[in-house]
């Protein structure tokens, strides 16, 4: 039901090496089973030349063959429904019974049982998962205090992971997995077959089945979507008391409950977004602090809390000194054109040796198909084994790939030659016009007086300006940033923010060779 298998990655991958002509497989459904995906293979391999052919194939090119695989294709889609269909009938049957649906992820603190219906304690794992309601709950810390106490010692993350996440523990805490409920309560929310099995003597907790839908949304890389569903659909499923006082989840819970994570927008424009690292080589993101104050800051000590170069850059005044080096090169366009000059004419020299060296690995390309047709010769005829041409030809197309990414990017050289050429007419043409108010001051509209019958042209009118209204302001305020956004991408310009304040900006066709990570 989806193109995102590695053996499927694996066959396109071949068709857009090239050397391919047919690609074959015993039933038509194991290329996928939805017709749209098989259009959307059938599109994509006609591309490269390459035809879908299956042994239960019943038609050929004509209308009424069309049709034939047309049926096959939608018996295929009816077959997978169904299957889904009776799947899920029989996961939420299951249930209802009380017993765990299985599959990979299981709460922190527990294991599935022998059979892969039930829960079981882990008592190391749990003893971490009481030690978070007991900071919080009992001790009453923040999820900040548990997550780097955790990263300090070195307990590892629920997935084996060094770097715990705050929305991790959170999810933790409101679990209902880890609130140990009376036997009369676990009762009235299960079936009587699942209560049947339950002590009365004792307490459980309750994982709650199909509280999230899950999805995927199809692409050349398959994303899963996750969404919440209606509660009164959820089925409730009892599993062993995890040993933690009720009362320290129900504190911990009331603690947290007013937590809000303070948005990384605050209604304002981020320019630098993108286009800002810190001095350690990550990228930095936004923040807005509870005091309404903006800054950028590096996201390695945002997720991890070691970055040597941590400083919280104030955001409004980092995008105002970027824009005054923007403006400078707007007021002194010599600089513009000399760098942009000098540049094509390295490129220029770099592009002689490109055209022969592009050659020689044309060359090389050349050979490698001659090699891999004779290969397949002699595989025919019987003259070498299975595996010892799969090693040979594998061989083969990993020096095809690097033999065209190689041409590719020789051939890219050529067309960087061109944009450089025709780019400081373009940058000239572009900030040349860039708005009269961008010089600072108070934003302010400015009327003309008619030009004079000596012919001299419209006038400026000191005695007919006028403040712009707030809309007016708005307006031109967000013309103002879209011309600064639209700048930066021409310019391609990259910002290198440091400790102590000061920042180096880079701008031009290779400035990101400065900013590559170690």
């Amino acid at each position: 039901a989806t193109l995102d298998r590695p053996g499927m990655d694996r066959v396109r991958d071949l068709v857009e090496a090239g050397g391919v002509d047919v690609v074959l497989a015993q039933d038509r459904d194991r290329f996928a089973r939805e017709p749209s995906y098989l259009d959307l293979l059938k599109f994509e391999f006609k591309g490269h030349g390459v035809r879908l052919r299956a042994l239960n194939d019943r038609g050929d090119d004509s209308p009424e063959g069309e049709l034939t695989d047309r049926i096959l294709d939608q018996i295929a889609r009816f077959e997978r429904l169904k299957t889904m269909e009776r799947t899920r009938r029989g996961k939420r049957e299951k249930a209802r019974r009380g017993l765990l649906v299985g599959g990979r992820n299981v709460n922190l603190g527990f294991r599935l049982n022998e059979a892969r219906e039930g829960y079981e304690i882990d008592a190391e794992k749990m003893a971490v998962v009481r030690r978070i309601f007991r900071t919080v709950g009992e001790e009453g810390r923040s999820l900040t205090a548990v997550k780097t106490g955790f990263e300090r010692e070195g307990i590892p993350a629920p997935h084996g992971g060094k770097w715990w996440n705050v929305t991790t523990i959170k999810r933790i805490i409101e679990n209902d997995v880890y609130l140990a409920r009376l036997y009369e309560e676990v009762r009235a929310l299960i079936s009587a077959e699942a209560a049947a099995r339950l002590d009365p003597g004792k307490r459980y907790g309750i994982y709650w089945y199909g509280r999230n839908r899950v999805q995927r949304v199809p692409g050349r890389k398959t994303k899963i979507v996750t969404e919440p569903t209606d509660p009164a659909s959820w089925v409730a499923i009892p599993v062993p008391d995890c040993g933690i006082p009720p009362e320290w989840v129900e504190v911990a819970r009331e603690r947290i409950k007013d937590n809000v994570r303070f948005p990384s927008s605050s209604g304002r424009g981020w320019y630098l977004r993108g286009r800002i690292r810190c001095a350690c080589g990550a990228a930095m993101t936004t923040y807005h602090n509870n005091k309404g104050r903006d800054y950028y800051v590096c996201s390695r000590h945002r997720k991890r809390g070691d970055c040597e170069y941590l400083r919280y850059q104030p955001a409004e005044e980092t995008e105002r000194r970027v824009e005054d080096f923007v403006l400078a090169l707007v007021r002194y366009p010599e600089t513009l054109r000399e760098k942009l000059e000098r540049w094509a004419e390295e490129e220029r020299e770099r592009l002689k040796d490109a055209q022969e060296e592009a050659a020689r690995w044309a060359r090389r390309l050349h050979e490698i198909e001659r090699k891999r047709d004779r290969l397949v010769e002699m595989r025919a005829d019987g003259d070498i084994g299975r595996e010892t041409f799969r090693a040979k030809v594998s061989a083969l197309d990993g020096e095809a790939v690097v033999a065209k990414r190689e041409t590719s990017r020789l051939s890219d050289r050529e067309a960087t030659l061109r944009e450089i050429e025709a780019l400081p007419g373009l940058v000239e043409d572009f900030l040349g016009d860039f708005p009269g108010f961008v010089d600072g001051g108070a934003i302010r509209e400015y009327e003309t007086v008619p030009p004079h019958a000596d012919g001299k042209p419209y006038r400026l009118s000191d005695a007919r300006f006028r403040f712009l209204t707030e809309e007016e302001l708005a307006e031109k305020r967000a013309e103002r940033s879209e011309r600064f956004l639209a700048a930066y991408a021409l310019l391609n310009l990259k910002v290198i923010a440091h400790k102590d304040l000061t920042l180096d900006v880079h701008w031009g066709i290779d400035c990101h060779k400065y900013l590559a990570p170690e």
